[in-house]
């Protein structure tokens, strides 16, 4: 048990470290390709998720789940082995700006938006993945209902993240403040529907489409403009590990709140209202961030 413990530790390190590191990696290296290179590993996150999700039961049938984990395994060890080469162009990056004082950087109201924006996007998002199956069986859809929704629910990921950040860096401030706009109202009539459930799958099925897109479609747009939104690339590494930290920790505790809500008032609704509020928030910090030129 203290293995498994250590080993969960340890992958959840291993994923924050890198999810931090990726966006100023590619600032560093790739100053001109940021839209296309955050397109290219957010969609490959959204399909390893996806076939992860769907393949883990059959492979753990058809062997166990120590067959499973040793086929994961294999595979870190086998993108290890890909990344290594890149070892040799290792290099020391000159400071571009001067370094602000950490006391600055907290003091600084474009960083605590972007944590607010980080945060509640990951806490919407975990809440909505892990509660709404829940939701709509109570409403009186079927189990396999429920698993078909979630499915998609993760599978929406896919197109926005082929698209979002390409757009994000070639759209007009109007028209990607119109984008934004459009996802934001998505999320928030999605959310609204859960005050009247009724036990039908489309109805379940808009409800899904409409958070699926808030909440898919800002993920990329946070994690291009953590290069965007900054000046240097150890800028970038500070401003995503800030932002992530908090969306971490409100993501860890939102779903376990949202569940404690409807055990303690024996209804949905004060938990989607807490909901409401918190995608409401949301959209101010996410246009407060958008209309920033340089936050660090």
């Amino acid at each position: 048990m203290p293995l498994l413990y250590l080993g969960t530790l340890m992958v959840g390190a291993s994923i924050a470290v890198i999810n931090v590191l990726l966006p100023s990696l590619i600032q560093a290296n790739q100053p001109k390709k940021i839209g296309f290179l955050t397109t290219l590993y957010v969609t490959s996150m959204g399909i390893a998720t996806a076939l992860a999700s769907y393949l883990a039961v059959p492979i753990t049938q058809a062997s166990s789940w120590k067959g499973l984990i040793i086929l994961l395994t294999l595979l870190c060890l086998a993108t290890f082995l890909v990344w290594l080469p890149n070892h040799r162009y290792n290099h020391r990056l000159a400071p571009q700006t001067k370094q602000k004082s950490k006391t600055k950087v907290i003091r600084n109201k474009q960083v605590w938006a972007v944590i607010v924006f980080a945060g509640f996007q990951s806490l919407l998002f975990y809440t909505a993945m892990t509660w709404l199956p829940t939701m709509a069986i109570h409403a009186g859809l079927s189990s396999h209902e429920a698993g078909l929704l979630t499915s998609i629910f993760s599978l929406i990921s896919i197109p926005f993240s082929m698209t979002i950040p390409s757009l994000t860096t070639s759209l007009s401030t109007r028209n990607r403040q119109l984008m934004l706009t459009l996802v934001s109202l998505a999320g928030v009539i999605g959310i609204s529907m859960l005050f009247f459930p009724i036990g039908n799958f489309f109805y379940w099925l808009a409800i899904h489409l409409l958070i699926g897109t808030a909440t898919s479609a800002l993920f990329p747009y946070l994690m291009v403009n953590f290069s965007l939104k900054t000046s240097a690339p150890e800028k970038t590494a500070q401003l995503s590990g800030l932002s992530q930290t908090g969306g971490y920790i409100l993501a860890a505790f939102g779903p376990t709140l949202f569940g404690y809500s409807f055990d303690l008032f024996h209804s949905w609704v004060p938990a989607v209202a807490a909901l409401l509020l918190v995608d409401i928030i949301m959209t101010v910090a996410l246009f407060t961030v958008d209309r920033a030129d340089k936050i660090l």
